[in-house]
């Protein structure tokens, strides 16, 4: 049995979150530089202050004045919640470390890899993006690219979208409609040899329908990080077996 790894997505965005905080922090009160050259600062949060305050008496007294400098830091961060390649990144690195550990692989794949068609002459199709632009298809017929691949020795078996998506907005509502699509895809289109995966973690409405409109297909799965790991075990271990 492998050693299934859980990690706590929020509480690694609220560390993140505070880190943010801190560098910008850092960077106008102990470096002395100027706010807008830190990589962590919201650009458009900083000129609603300096328009409020007045720019140099923001840089000024950043540099001199500690609590003034924190409140700055503190408005002026970036939000990590609307970091979630951080989010995305950091999950797919601790999947990869899992799959590893029981001799497959977990790989990002790149943003121009493989486009799945949803309609048009080519629909039903994984195409690499010269493909794509090859044969003139448009955007309305293309979903988002697939995000990352299951690797069993040089086959891949698996083609995933991976997300973080917690909280309520229009962004989050865009995932689930993006998931979906990608579900309804393999649905129609799918190859029953291979996998094919949502895994995203999230605390949306939502997922439960996704879930329940996977179910009756045993290679398409809806499953947060956590899940994806007993469920890829379980069924990779019956797939050996079989051989």
């Amino acid at each position: 049995m492998p050693d299934y790894i859980k990690v706590d997505i929020e509480k690694y965005r609220k560390d993140r979150q505070l880190e943010n905080i801190n560098l910008v922090f850092e960077h106008i009160y102990k470096a002395h530089k100027t706010i807008e050259s830190s990589d962590s600062v919201n650009i458009n949060a900083l000129q609603r202050v300096y328009e409020y305050i007045g720019r140099e008496e923001v840089i000024q007294k950043s540099k001199n004045d500690e609590a003034f400098a924190k409140l700055v830091a503190l408005y002026c961060c970036k939000s990590s919640s609307r970091q979630g390649s951080n989010d995305e990144t950091y999950i797919l690195d601790t999947l990869k470390k899992f799959m590893s550990s029981i001799g497959m692989k977990f790989e990002k794949s790149n943003i121009n890899s493989l486009i799945p068609i949803k309609s048009g002459n080519f629909a039903g199709q994984l195409l690499h993006r010269d493909d794509v632009n090859k044969n003139n298809i448009s955007k309305t017929e293309c979903l988002k690219s697939i995000d990352c691949l299951v690797i069993e020795d040089l086959t891949i078996i698996g083609y995933g979208t991976l997300k973080v998506c917690f909280g309520a907005g229009g962004h989050q509502d865009n995932v689930i409609l993006e998931t979906g699509d990608f579900v309804e895809w393999a649905i129609n289109y799918g190859d029953k040899t291979k996998l094919y995966l949502v895994i995203i973690d999230s605390d949306h409405t939502k997922i439960n329908q996704l879930k329940k409109k996977s179910e009756p297909h045993e290679n398409i799965w809806v499953v947060d990080h956590y899940e994806f790991q007993i469920k890829f075990y379980d069924w990779y271990s019956k797939k050996i077996q079989r051989e």
